[in-house]
């Protein structure tokens, strides 16, 4: 019988697809990703921060700046949002990168989202007071994941390393092989 790779449980899955969403950004100032799963942890939407469709994004004519946030760019949690339409979400998870500002916050808790996971903390936290004393009313778990996404992703390679999977090949990919080892311990 074939060597069983690990494969990822539902929150390294999660914080991949938000991960797999912030590669999409089009804003410079953070490549924020998010995914949003219903209360059976099925997928429902993804989302990253840029401008609308159709419009100018940052990356093409630069940050429309205001109050020192950018303003051209919709936040990936919005987008998420927007994309999830009218499915359910309550009860249900949103993954992050980066630990949603107050609108953002407000927005999924409005879906009834109970289970909101971030990968790092916002830069700019004006509001964390705020959404920690809506956590406890609205009984909203907000939580920093303890995951690497090095590690994470090298996970992900390995798994598609071994049975079955499509990297399958006498070389074994490494992400850690372009990777400084000062940044491997965080």
């Amino acid at each position: 019988m074939p060597e069983k790779t690990e494969r990822l449980t539902f929150l390294e899955y999660g914080a991949l697809l938000a991960f797999a969403a912030s590669c999409r950004s089009t804003c410079p100032r953070a490549h924020v990703g998010c995914a949003l799963f219903n209360s059976e942890k099925v997928v429902v939407a993804t989302g990253y921060n840029g401008a609308p469709p159709g419009e100018a994004q940052c990356d093409e004519v630069g940050c429309l700046m205001q109050d020192g946030h950018c303003v051209r760019a919709r936040h990936a949690e919005d987008n998420a949002c927007k994309f999830a339409g009218n499915r359910s979400l309550v009860n249900g998870y949103a993954v992050t990168t980066i630990r949603p500002c107050k609108n953002c916050f407000d927005y999924m808790a409005r879906l009834e989202i109970k289970n909101m996971l971030y990968l790092q903390d916002y830069r700019n936290e004006l509001a964390k007071d705020y959404i920690d004393e809506a956590c406890v009313q609205k009984g909203i778990r907000l939580e920093k994941l303890p995951l690497n996404p090095v590690k994470l992703l090298q996970k992900a390679l390995d798994f598609h390393q071994g049975p079955g999977g499509i990297l399958v090949s006498d070389y074994r990919l490494s992400i850690e092989e372009q990777i400084p080892p000062s940044m491997m311990e965080h």
